[in-house]
Parts: C-alpha cells; structure tokens; sequence
C-alpha cells in the first residue's frame, strides 16, 4: 500500500509540473518567475520524497546509470564545484527573483530528470505525459491569440502567454511543436487523431509566429530539417516517411529562396515577424549588442577564468567589468549573455560548458541506441538539435530546463525499461519507517529551503504596493524593513533596489515629514552601502549606491563610490553621466567638461554622450566651440537635450531654448504637451514675444481643458501689457 500511494504521489505530481507554465503569482514580485519557480521546486521536492521513500522500499526504483545520468551527474558536480570557487557562491546558488535559478535550481531540474527516468517507465505513461504537454500548449496558445485581440491597432504584439516573455512562451512551443509531432506519428493510422495533432502543430507554429522569436523560429526550420534529412539518410524502411522528409525539406528550401526574393517588399515589411528576419544583419543594433556581448564581454570573462568560470549568476560582475562603450545603444545591465552556451562558459568554465554539451550528446548516443522507430529517432534528434540552435540566440529558463530534462528522462527510462507495462519486482527490503522519516525529513528540507524567499517574494512585493497606494513613508519603512528581514539571500539585492527608489521618492516628495525621510533615507543608504561592501568588485551594486548619494544630494560621497566604479571599467558611459552631473550641481564646469569628454571619447557615435559634453561646454561659457561641435555633427545649434536646454537657461540664451521647444513640439506631433507650450509661452514674453506667447497659451488650455480659466486671465494680463510671471 505504502509502495503504490508513494508512485501514485510521484506520478501525479509529475503530470502536475506540466502545468506550471500556466502559474502566475500576482502577489509576488516578479509574478510571472517566482510562481512557477516555487510551484515547481515543491512539486519535485515532494516527488523526492516519494521516489527516496520508493528507492528504500523497493530496489527496482533506484537510480540506474546510463550516458544521461551519469552526464547529468558529472554535470551536477561540475557546476557545484564551478559555483563554490566562483566570485559569489550565495548568490550561485540561491540567484535572484527575476532569474529564479542559481545551483538550487539545477538541484531541482536534475533531480527531476533522475524521478521522472526511473519511476515512469511505461509508453502509455509517457504517452499522457506528451498529450498533457501538448494540450497545455494549446491552452497557452489561444491566451497568446487573446492578447492579440486585445492590442492596439497598428502596434506590433510579441506575445508571451503566461510566461512572461515572449523568448519563454517561444521556446516552450518549440518543445511542444516536436512532442505533436511525434504524438502525430504515433498515430499515423487514426485519421481522427492524426487531424487532431495536425491541427495542434499549425496552432502551436502560429502562435510561435507571433512570439516574433526569431531564434526559436530558426531553431524549429533547422530541427525539422535534421529531423528530415536523418529519415532521408537512414530511412529505407520508411519510404512513406521519406516522401513526406523530402517534401519538408523542399518546401523550407522554396520558402526560403522566396523570402530572400521578397524580403524588401511591403508584404514583408508590413509583417512584424517577417520584418524582423528581413533585418537581420550586421548593422542591426540587436545583433550588434549580442555579437558584442559574445565577442568582447563574454570572450574576455571566459579568458579571465577559463577553467570552471564565474560561478552561476555572476555574469552581471563580469558585465561590469568588461563593459564595452558600443553597448550604449543597449539596456544599462546585462546579466545573462543571451547565449546558453556562452552562458556556461562563462558561469562553469570550459568543463561546465562542456558537461552541458554532453547532456545533448549523451541524449544522442542514446537514441541511437533506442529501439525507438527510425521517425521517433528523428523527431527527438530534431527537437534537441532546435533547442541547440535557439540557444545560440537567447538564455535558459525554468521551462525550458524542465522540458529538456522531461525528454532527457524519457531518451534513459525508454533505453532501460523499453516497453515495460508494469512494475513488478520483489521487494527486497521493506524498511517503511525509514521510508516514511525520509519523506518527513525531504519535506522539513523543503520548507527551510523556500519559506523564506516565499515570504520576501510576497513581502517586496507589498511594500511596493504600499508605497504606491499611501505614499506613507513610515508604513512603507515597516514593510521594507519586514521583506528584508527574512532570512534568506534570494531576492534581498532587489528589495534594497526598490527600497532605494522608494527612499528617493520619499525625499523628493514636499510633503513627508524631516524625520520620516531620515529614518527610510537612512535604512536605504546602510542597506545599500552593505551591499557594495561585501561585493565591491560588482559595479551594479556600486551604481545604485552612487546614484542613492547622488539623487539625495550627499555629492562628494557619490563620487567617491562612482570612482571606485569606474576604476573598475573607466569606459562606462552612464557612470560618467553621473558624475559629470554632479559637478555642474557643484559648479565645477571644467570638472563636469572634461568627465562628459571622457563618455563621449570612449564611443564617439554615442550622441547622448555628445550632447552632455557640448551641453557641459555651454554651462563653461564656450557657447561658441559648444556650437560649432553642433553644427559639425547635426548640421544644426537646435537640437533637443534636457543638459543643453538647461545650459542655456543658465547663460540666458532664451532664443535658443525658444528653438529648442519649438523643435520639441514639432517632434512631438500629432500628440501635443500644455507643459511644453507654457514654458515656451514663458520664453516668448522674456523675448518680448507677446502675441506668441498668448498663441502658446491658449492652445496648452486646449491640450489641459483644466488650464482654460487660469489662461484666460493670464491671455487678459498679457493684452493689458502687465508683467506676467508664469511658472
């Protein structure tokens, strides 16, 4: 009895984790992460505790080795060891909200594959768990089709379901794209059922079309060619099969040529996804931030540790250090290489690298060991070979590990049991108390290991809230204070982000009272400064510490912290910025021109960086040399940037900053701003522009309907010939 309700545990819960794409935590932070991650570490832990339970009980559950299990394994130890001697072990293993993975997480998805290879072994069973797999997808793809319904005309949609992201959702119908397909083959001779899967692969495919991911989508075309080209190759006995290969193969070769043909045509540009295949090359920025991340960024880190790498998770320090200017374009943090294989490298070192690479080869060895039908082969031949290839283009995620794990399990449980119907061994051993005190001890474990970074996930979460809803410092210093309390690694870096934001929009704020402000001001700053003291050598921790000192006026303090930053990578452009800015607060202009200089030289096409220094220029009185450089690169003096803008209010040039907000609006049309136009209404009666500035006003109370009354009697004033201040 014990024996058969620890498998019927296991079991359920093992159909239970196919439906953790569908979990959205909205009391969590980072609902569409945090969720699933939970969920899916407590499922495995309790089919852990079951399969442990099992394995004592009855020796025909325990682990059997095979090329997948001992790759697994070496794997296992490989990134352990890697995470140990990285440059953060903690957050190695415990990662982050938003990632949700680290060492526990590779704990989970290995453990997950040992259950699922040795307790389910028969076809019919793994048939269920395909079909569960694939109907889910379905599910998940009519949500997909629901939020094109709901978008905005002639704004592009990349759909992610309940996922999160769209690369997630789209690596996630690639997995279910090649399990249809080959529930699709199983039954070839149910007409019915063979229409069925049909129509779930062209559902599955639209609804990858609309992710807009282009790696997954190629993953796909290359994993339904290799499919294709094994059964050409090896498949005599298959000649139907070899007819229908063929034709794949034909078709993706036609359709190819007539998309080279056609790829400047409007009906490709006017399609999203077509268009952004149609862009791809090398001046595309999307692929110049990912060769950049891959050739410069990576390769260095690589270089730097080459042997057993970084550590998981430690990609944000070596981002930071080895920063290349070209990325400006790009977002400001990068902590993933948005390459799996690269990822290891960097994170393992050549040896995880390369024991993730024997996790595919040995699925390959294995299938062509099986005897699984030549198509079946193909099929999951293909399907690794596309997950290969859209790793090139993007990183892991929880899903896509527990899909690679479900398939390496089925490659090993199918090798060692074949078509096994039953379980039926002898028990040799049937020590059930000791069966039943390890699944007590596995569920304690449980609990210690994610009842903390549960309750942060929830807590942060509510101090968010909080500090939107009630703008009460004091209530949210007692909730920050609570998420941060809880003892656990995951999550704490980003609670002392968002605290530091809330700290900050408490000080700007007029109406917080002196000592409220200094008692959330001041947990923010030690939390933050304890942050960049115990990992000095991560530039993003030293960031969000200068710019908490920086926005709440402790400047001197600021630039201590930026400069350790920058001695760390001098070339990093948003670090300057900073710094420039606080000098011109200071009033060191020379200072602040000769900072700013530096972020413009270390990437000269950077015109952010460009319209800082000839802004910085102006505020130093070179006015003139500021626009000559101007005119030099834009062909014009009147370009639009907040620096230069309040450059020229400082030296009273009203003509320009007049320029400046006319331009301003114009690139603002058809949308219109009342703000913009009462401060050039405001220019306009510096200028003596008087009847300008009555045209300004009047159209700001059109745009704000609430301004009308106050602009009918500063329009009054103005036809008067009074003196108008206006704010």
């Amino acid at each position: 009895m014990t024996e058969t309700i620890m498998r019927r545990v296991v079991i359920v819960c093992a159909f239970l984790t196919l439906l953790v794409p569908f979990i959205v935590a909205e009391s969590m932070f980072f609902p569409y992460i945090t969720g699933k991650a939970f969920a899916f570490r407590i499922l495995v832990e309790i089919m852990l505790a079951g399969w442990v339970s099992l394995a004592i009980i009855n020796p025909a559950y325990r682990p059997r080795w095979s090329p997948i299990t001992i790759t697994a394994t070496i794997f296992l130890v490989v990134v352990g060891i890697a995470d140990m001697l990285g440059i953060n072990p903690l957050r190695s293993f415990w990662s982050n909200f938003e990632r949700m993975e680290g060492y526990i997480a590779i704990l989970h998805v290995v453990a997950y594959l040992f259950i699922v290879g040795s307790v389910i072994r028969t076809e019919k069973m793994w048939n269920w768990l395909f079909n569960l797999s694939v109907g889910a997808s379905v599910a998940l793809a009519f949500n997909a089709f629901s939020e094109l319904a709901g978008g905005v005309a002639g704004q592009a949609i990349r759909v992610d379901a309940t996922l999160g992201n769209s690369t997630y959702f789209a690596v996630y119908l690639l997995f279910n794209i090649f399990l249809a397909l080959l529930l699709a083959y199983r039954n070839r001779s149910r007409r019915m059922m063979l229409g069925v899967y049909s129509v779930t692969v062209l559902i599955q495919v639209l609804a990858l079309y609309y992710t807009q991911t282009r790696g997954a989508l190629l993953g796909v075309l290359g994993g339904l060619i290799v499919a294709a080209l094994v059964i050409l190759v090896r498949g005599n006995a298959h000649p139907r099969m070899r007819v229908v290969a063929g034709a794949c193969i034909g078709v993706v070769i036609v359709a190819g040529g007539l998309f080279m043909v056609l790829r400047d045509t409007a009906f490709v540009q006017e399609r999203p996804t077509l268009a952004r295949f149609a862009h791809i090359s090398l001046t595309d920025s999307t692929v110049q931030s990912r060769l950049t991340l891959w050739t410069s960024i990576g390769w260095n880190a690589f270089l730097e540790r080459p042997l057993l790498g970084w550590g998981q998770d430690n990609f944000i320090v070596a981002f930071g250090k080895y920063y290349d200017p070209i990325m400006y374009k790009q977002e400001p943090w990068f902590d993933r290489a948005h390459n799996v294989f690269m990822d290891w490298a960097i994170a393992g070192g050549a040896l995880g690298l390369l024991a993730y690479i024997a996790l595919f080869a040995a699925g390959f060895w294995m299938l062509a060991k099986s005897t699984l039908p030549l198509p079946e082969k193909a099929l999951i031949v293909g399907l690794l070979v596309a997950y290969a290839i859209n790793n090139v283009f993007v990183f892991d995620n929880l899903v896509s590990y527990i899909y690679l794990m479900l398939v390496l399990g089925y490659i090993h449980a199918r090798n060692l049991y074949g078509s096994i119907e039953a379980v039926s061994v002898p028990h040799v051993v049937r020590h059930y108390t000791i069966a039943v005190s390890a699944a007590v001890l596995l569920v304690v474990l449980a609990w210690a290991a994610n009842a903390a970074s549960f309750a942060r996930a929830q807590g942060l979460l509510d101090a968010i809230r909080i500090d939107y809803a009630t703008k009460d410092p004091e209530k949210v210093l007692a909730a920050f204070e609570k998420a941060l309390a809880y003892g656990s690694i995951t999550g704490l870096e980003e609670t002392r982000e968002q605290l530091s934001t809330s700290a900050l929009r408490a000080f700007s704020s007029k109406t917080v009272l002196p000592e409220a402000r200094a008692a959330i001001l001041n947990l923010a700053s030690s939390e933050l400064a304890d942050s960049a003291m115990t990992e000095p050598n991560n530039t993003r921790r030293l960031y969000f510490l200068a710019h908490f000192l920086k926005a709440s006026d402790q400047l001197e303090d600021a630039r201590t912290v930026f400069d350790q930053a920058l001695a760390i990578n001098p070339l990093r452009q948003n670090f300057l910025y900073e710094v420039g800015q606080t000098y011109l607060a200071e009033g060191d202009f020379e200072k602040a021109v000769e900072t700013f200089k530096a972020a413009y030289d270390a990437e000269t096409e950077n015109d952010t960086a460009f319209k800082y220094y000839t802004g910085a220029l102006i505020f130093d009185g070179k006015t003139a040399e500021a626009e000559a450089l101007l005119m030099e690169r834009f062909g014009t003096t009147t370009v639009d940037n907040e620096l230069i803008l309040q450059a020229y209010e400082k030296t009273g040039r009203n003509d320009r900053i007049a320029e400046m907000l006319e331009l301003r609006l114009r690139a603002m049309a058809p949308a219109d701003d009342a703000s913009v136009r009462v401060s050039l209404a405001v220019v306009y009666l510096e200028l003596g522009r008087r009847q300008d500035a009555i045209v300004q006003i009047e159209r700001a109370a059109v745009v704000k309907p609430a301004f009308a009354e106050q602009a009918a009697a500063i329009v009054k004033a103005i036809k008067e010939g009074k003196n108008v201040k206006l704010q």
